[in-house]
């Protein structure tokens, strides 16, 4: 059957609500309705399944947006989803008709742009804070520990005074090539 008004309700606690979700989507004309009740995984198993079924044309109606998903990246991701797939939408508490309101799909990506803009802005931000707060650059920390410490000094005696060669520095001491190139880069040892 083409063009078909499916509904979907969601609840996280108390049942009659659902019911009311049901109730109301049924008035509404739906001809299929299914009914999810929130778990306490995130995953909307019952969503997914209407998004693998539903068609071209069909119209998905719920009785409000936060019936989609407590994420907004969520919801404007899943209304995306719909618009890429020809699929309508209608929330009957906001008054949101796809059908009716052409540019709506327009206005949700415009704030899914504003939503990634502000993501990356408190990133920038956090980044930023950590820098000038901690004096930090990014990464891991470059001082040695002190025993790594002591190895180093151990390492530059061996290189430059006793003249051995890092495959000598590293069987002496049993490390890596890594790690004699590593420590004689941290005390600026030219190599």
């Amino acid at each position: 059957m083409k063009n078909e008004l499916i509904g979907y309700a969601r609840e996280s606690v108390n049942n009659t609500i659902l019911e009311y979700q049901i109730e109301t989507l049924k008035q509404y004309g739906c001809t299929k309705i299914y009914a999810e009740i929130k778990r306490a995984t995130r995953e909307q198993y019952v969503l997914k399944n209407i998004s693998d079924n539903i068609m071209k044309g069909d119209t998905l109606v719920v009785c409000g947006l936060d019936r989609l998903g407590v994420s907004l990246i969520f919801i404007i991701k899943f209304l995306d989803f719909l618009r890429l797939n020809g699929i309508n939408f209608i929330s009957l508490k906001e008054r949101i008709n796809t059908i009716e309101q052409k540019y709506f799909y327009e206005d949700v990506r415009f704030f899914s742009e504003c939503e990634k803009n502000l993501i990356a802005d408190r990133t920038r931000s956090g980044i930023q804070l950590i820098k000038i707060k901690f004096n930090r650059q990014g990464g891991r920390k470059k001082d040695l520990s002190p025993r790594k410490m002591e190895q180093a000094i151990q390492v530059k005696k061996l290189y430059i005074e006793e003249h051995l060669s890092v495959r000598e520095i590293t069987k002496k001491l049993n490390v890596g090539n890594s790690t004699v190139y590593k420590y004689l880069r941290a005390l600026k040892v030219g190599i």
